[in-house]
């Protein structure tokens, strides 16, 4: 099984967690870094005071389906979900992003690296 980069900086700050009580996208941004189709994610919780965020980067992102934000400032997902998926032998594919309740976002990528994360 493949493994988040810098996962321990979120584990730090929160201990056991998971993934879907980050439910805000308060940013996501379309890159291409070298070459390659990356997805920059900005996620906050909410109901959890403090509020707490994180930074992710999604690399060799391929079958990306995100639909419009409703708002101009932040875009709740009540089941967002990583999955991981290495094991299913899809070449150069080790993660499934999506949201399980709604399906307003999905896409498949290579690596996940959480880049910052904070109160």
């Amino acid at each position: 099984m493949a493994n988040i980069t810098g996962i321990n900086k979120v584990q730090d700050l929160l201990g056991d967690f998971e993934f879907n009580k980050f439910c805000i996208i308060d940013e996501l941004r379309i890159l291409y870094i070298e070459n390659e189709l990356c997805i920059k994610m900005f996620l906050s919780t909410e109901g959890i005071p403090p509020k707490y965020s994180i930074e992710m980067l999604f690399t060799g992102v391929s079958n990306a389906h995100i639909q419009p934000f409703q708002s101009e400032n932040q875009f709740k997902v009540m089941g967002f979900d990583i999955i991981g998926i290495s094991d299913n032998q899809l070449e150069g594919l080790s993660w499934q992003i999506n949201d399980f309740e709604e399906n307003s976002i999905s896409w498949y990528c290579r690596d996940i690296e959480i880049v910052a994360c904070g109160a």
